[in-house]
């Protein structure tokens, strides 16, 4: 029986290899490793080890290595077992100069949903951990949540997605407006997006040495090179009302309006301003490219149904959905815990190799609550509290300095029941082997 089990386990742990290897981590601990194809052979495999034990009562002195042996291992499992149930393995991105004391589970992943009667407090109403892995949500099976406003409801579930936002028209009554502007010259051509986020809320996009602002204009200008494009209501058809500013005056240069399609010249330059796209209503939603297998680039994504519509979220993404009376923040994200100290990021500093500017060393001089101050680099972790902080990677702004360190937490409870295990079983095996010796030279 014994035989027939280990061969079981074999089998599995091999199975899992190859979905690592054609997937990643995540996918084997799904489909493989936290089954009942692994559960099972190892709780057969408890109860044979216990089994021979009792079987062999009353123990003499020669059972010793063949006890130890069977202790060992049964020790071990133990250990793997809490580390599988109260482990932690997760990151933490902290900016440089900054703390924070929230770690993202690698493994976990959560829903928020939080409401507003004033559309300034939120109120978390919400808050449940989901596993769609192996048992995804469907239209006709959703995952609902009940809110004043309706029903909230999950009725889909991609693995692997690679996300590219996108702006759509909408009929949110509390949307704010998108365009889609080309600015272009004999030398450059660029195209931009400018969506409010809101309702009457600026937004902004710096091209080149200009920049073009969608929402009303200031009665003066800033001695700078700039455009406010402002929605124009009651209008037969969707317009805008174009001000130009530049360096010479604080009064407008240029005051015109404009319909999807027009173009104007701005006389600087030689650049002209083309309205490509315009929605007086819009909404950023996600254009999803499915994906096989993952890939560095790849997430999972939900489709959420509410009165508002239907609306895909990647992982870590978020929106809201009105009503008459309220709005409702929903949020797909990682699991967060709150370590309960917070963790303070002093300095990073990061070697690059000559010529080509790849980081080749980096480490960071962090804090523990109101520790002393130590190094945390690629080959020298750092612990606190039973943590464990590897130094994982690092943010770059958009001039490629770095702004913020990534770390991977660790907690592993059960690491000295393994190395209890590990040390009994390795002194059964040599107990088992000086035995055998001794008979031998009796004999």
């Amino acid at each position: 029986m014994a035989v027939v089990i280990i061969l079981s386990i074999c089998a599995v742990i091999a199975a899992g290899t190859f979905v690592e290897s054609k997937y990643d981590a995540f996918a084997a601990r799904k489909m493989v490793y936290e089954t009942a194809w692994m559960f099972v052979p190892m709780i057969f495999l408890a109860l044979c080890l216990i089994a021979v034990m009792v079987d062999r009562l009353p123990w003499k002195k020669r059972h010793i290595p063949f006890i130890f042996a069977h202790i060992g291992i049964l020790v071990l499992m133990a250990g793997s077992l809490i580390t599988m149930f109260y482990g932690i393995d997760g990151t933490m991105a902290i900016d440089i100069g900054k703390k924070s004391q929230y770690v993202s589970l690698q493994f976990q992943n959560e829903i928020w949903i939080s409401a507003s009667y004033d559309g300034e407090k939120f109120s978390q109403i919400h808050q449940q951990e989901i596993d769609f892995f192996n048992h995804p949500p469907s239209r006709e099976r959703p995952l609902k949540f009940a809110t004043d406003g309706g029903s909230i409801d999950i009725i889909g579930y991609k693995k692997y997605v690679i996300p590219q936002k996108k702006i759509s028209e909408s009929q949110e009554i509390h949307a704010g407006s998108a365009v889609r502007v080309q600015l272009k010259n004999k030398n450059v051509s660029t195209v931009e997006w400018l969506l409010q986020k809101k309702q009457n809320q600026t937004a902004s996009q710096k091209i080149g040495l200009l920049e073009v602002f969608l929402g009303p204009a200031p009665k003066q200008g800033r001695m700078q090179n700039e455009i406010y494009l402002q929605a124009l209501e009651n209008q037969k058809t969707p317009t805008l009302l174009m001000t130009q500013f530049s360096k010479e005056s604080h009064k407008p240069k240029l005051i015109k309006t404009l319909h999807e399609g027009d173009s104007v010249a701005l006389g600087w330059m030689g650049l002209e301003l083309t309205v490509l796209q315009y929605f007086p209503k819009a909404v950023e939603t996600w254009d999803l490219i499915d994906r096989e297998v993952p890939t560095p680039l790849t997430t999972s994504a939900i489709l959420v149904r509410s009165w508002a519509g239907e609306q895909w979220a990647v992982l870590d993404d978020s929106f809201k959905i009105f009503t008459k009376d309220a709005v409702y923040f929903f949020s797909y994200i990682s699991k967060k815990i709150n370590l309960g100290f917070p963790v303070y990021l002093d300095r990073f500093d990061m070697t690059s190799y000559e010529g080509i500017g790849k980081a080749k060393e980096y480490e960071s001089q962090v804090r523990f609550d109101a520790q002393p101050a130590q190094k945390i680099s690629m080959n020298e972790p750092g612990k606190f509290a039973g943590l464990t902080f590897y130094q994982s990677s690092f943010q770059n702004d958009e001039s490629g300095k770095p702004t913020a360190s990534i770390f991977t937490v660790n907690f592993d409870p059960g690491r000295e029941l393994k190395y209890l295990g590990s040390l009994i079983l390795s002194l059964g095996i040599v107990l088992l082997f000086w035995q055998r010796r001794s008979r031998k030279k009796i004999s």
